[in-house]
C-alpha cells in the first residue's frame, strides 16, 4: 500500500487516452499518423489508440464504437464518407467524448474542432496554376479522382472546375479512378485506356500525387500518349512523395497538403485541459514546381531532421524515464525493506523486554510466595507437605533455598545448584523453563535483586 501511494504521487499529471481512426490508406495518412504518434510520445501522460480504416466505412464505424465503449478521452477522426459520418459523431457526442475531425471535412455539426486544409482551395490552386502554365494553349485534361463519397474528392473537384472555368482553353475530357488506392487507380486506368485508345489528352490532373503517378504507370504500361504532363496534390516528402516526383521531372507541379500531426495533438491537449481553442483551424498551403522545389525540399529536409531528432530524443527520454521508474521502484522497495527491518527489530526488542518483564514478575511471585511460607514456618508449625501441595511449588521452594543459601557466592551456577538439589543440570534447566520460562542464571539474578531491594534477611535458610 505504501509503495502504491508513493508511486502514484510521483506523477501528478492526468492520464489521457486518445483514440484515432483515419479513413485514408495512403502515404499522406501514414505521415499524419507518424506525426500524431511522435507528438503523443512527447507526452508521457498520453496513450494513443490508433486504428486505420483503409477506406472501409463499416470498419471505421466499428472502430469508433470500440473507442466509445472503451471510454477514451478524445477521438481524432478522418472520416471516410462525407455524408455517412453523422452517426459516429452523434454517438461520440452522446458519450461526452470530444471529437477532432482532421483531413476530411464533415457535414455533421457534432464535432468539437476541425483542423485541416480547405480542399476547394487546393483544387482551385492546381487549376489556376494549370491555366497560367498553359498560357492559352488548348489543353485536354484527364482528371483522376479519389473516392467519390469522400470530402477531399468532392471539394477538390469542385474547386478545380471553378478555377479552369476561367480559362476557355482548358477542358476535362474524362474522369477516371474514383479511388484513393494506387493499385486500383492503375488497373482502372489501364482498363479505361484500352476502352478509349483514340482519346487524346495533354495532361493528367490527379486529386492526389498518388492518383497522378498511378495513372502515369497505367499510361506507361499501355503505351502511347507521349508528352503528357502530370499535376497532383499532397506534396509529400520522401523518395516516393510528390516533392521528389517534381524534382525528378515526373510531375510538373503539386500543391502541398499539410499534415500537421503535432498541431492536431496540441489542439487535443487544449481541449482535454480545458484551455481555449479555435473550433475551425485551416492550414496554409502552396504550389510547388521546378522553380521553388529546391527551397521547399531544403525546408522539408530540415523538418525531417528535426522530426528524427525529436524521435531520437523521445526514445532517449523514454529510456531514461523507464530507468528512473525502475530506480524509483528499487529505492522505494529498499526504503520499505529498511522500515520493515527496523520495525521488526523494534518488535523483537519490545517482545524481549516484555518477555523479560513477564519472567521477572513470574519468578518474583514464586519467590514472594516462598518467602511468605518461610516467614510463616518460622512462626507456625507447618509441614512442607502441607504448604507445598504440588510439585512445582516444591521444586521452586528447593531452588530458592539453594540460591539463598549461596546468595553471596559469585561463582554460583547451574551445576552447583543441580548437584545440591540432587538432579542433573539438564533436568534443572528444563524444569525451570517449563515452570517460569526462565533460566537458572536469570533466577539467580532475580533472587539477588529481590533480596537487595527488599533487604531480606536470609539467616532463616
Amino acid at each position: 500500500m505504501l509503495l502504491t501511494v508513493l508511486l502514484s504521487g510521483c506523477n501528478r499529471q492526468p492520464k489521457y487516452v486518445i483514440g484515432a481512426s483515419l479513413a485514408g490508406a495512403g502515404d499522406w495518412s501514414a505521415k499524419l499518423y507518424d506525426e500524431i504518434k511522435t507528438a503523443c510520445y512527447l507526452r508521457p501522460n498520453v496513450t494513443l489508440d490508433f486504428r486505420s480504416a483503409g477506406e472501409d466505412n463499416k470498419l471505421q464505424e466499428e472502430q469508433i464504437d470500440s473507442m466509445i465503449n472503451a471510454h477514451v478521452d478524445l477521438i481524432i477522426i478522418s472520416p471516410g464518407i462525407f455524408r455517412d459520418d453523422s452517426r459516429m459523431l452523434q454517438r461520440a457526442k452522446a458519450a461526452g467524448i470530444p471529437v477532432i475531425v482532421v483531413d476530411r471535412q464533415t457535414n455533421s455539426p457534432d464535432y468539437t474542432a476541425y483542423i485541416g486544409r480547405n480542399d476547394e482551395q487546393l483544387g482551385r490552386m492546381i487549376g489556376n496554376y494549370l491555366g497560367q502554365a498553359r498560357r492559352g494553349k488548348p489543353t485536354a485534361i484527364l482528371e483522376v479522382s479519389g473516392s467519390p463519397g469522400s470530402s477531399p474528392s468532392i471539394d477538390r473537384s469542385r474547386g478545380f472546375r471553378q478555377a479552369i472555368a476561367k480559362y476557355p482553353n482548358l477542358h476535362i475530357v474524362a474522369t477516371v479512378g474514383e479511388t484513393w488506392k494506387q493499385d486500383s487507380v492503375t488497373e482502372r486506368g489501364k482498363e479505361f485506356l484500352r476502352r478509349h485508345p483514340n482519346l487524346k489528352f495533354d495532361c493528367v490532373v490527379g486529386q492526389s500525387d498518388n492518383c497522378a503517378m498511378s495513372m502515369r504507370k497505367a499510361i506507361e504500361q499501355v503505351g502511347g500518349h507521349p508528352g503528357v504532363t502530370y499535376y497532383g496534390i499532397d506534396g509529400l516528402p520522401g523518395p516516393k512523395g510528390g516533392l521528389q516526383m517534381v524534382k525528378d521531372g515526373k510531375m510538373e507541379a503539386t500543391v502541398i497538403n499539410p499534415t500537421r500531426g503535432f498541431q492536431v495533438v496540441a489542439l487535443a491537449m487544449h481541449i482535454l485541459s480545458g484551455s481555449p481553442y479555435k473550433r475551425i483551424n485551416l492550414l496554409h498551403t502552396a504550389v510547388v514546381n521546378k522553380t521553388n522545389i529546391g527551397v521547399v525540399m531544403n525546408q522539408q529536409e530540415l523538418i525531417n531532421d528535426q522530426e528524427k531528432q525529436l524521435n531520437k530524443q523521445n526514445n532517449m527520454l523514454l529510456h531514461f524515464y523507464e530507468q528512473y521508474k525502475h530506480q524509483l521502484v528499487c529505492f522505494l522497495l529498499n526504503v520499505i525493506i529498511v522500515l520493515l527491518i527496523a520495525f521488526s527489530f523494534y518488535l523483537y526488542h519490545r517482545m524481549t523486554v516484555l518477555s523479560r518483564q513477564q519472567v521477572f514478575k513470574l519468578v518474583t511471585l514464586h519467590l514472594q510466595h516462598y518467602m511468605q511460607v518461610q516467614a510463616l514456618q518460622g512462626r507456625l508449625t507447618m509441614s512442607d507437605a502441607y504448604e507445598y501441595d504440588n510439585a512445582e511449588s516444591h521444586f521452586m521452594s528447593v531452588l530458592f533455598e539453594t540460591i539463598l543459601k549461596h546468595i553471596n557466592d559469585t561463582s554460583l551456577n547451574t551445576n552447583t545448584i543441580a548437584e545440591e538439589m540432587g538432579i542433573s543440570p539438564q533436568k534443572l534447566t528444563a524444569t525451570l523453563k517449563g515452570i517460569a520460562n526462565t533460566t537458572v542464571d536469570q533466577a539467580i539474578a532475580i533472587t539477588r535483586k529481590f533480596v537487595a531491594l527488599n533487604k531480606v534477611k536470609t539467616n532463616f535458610v
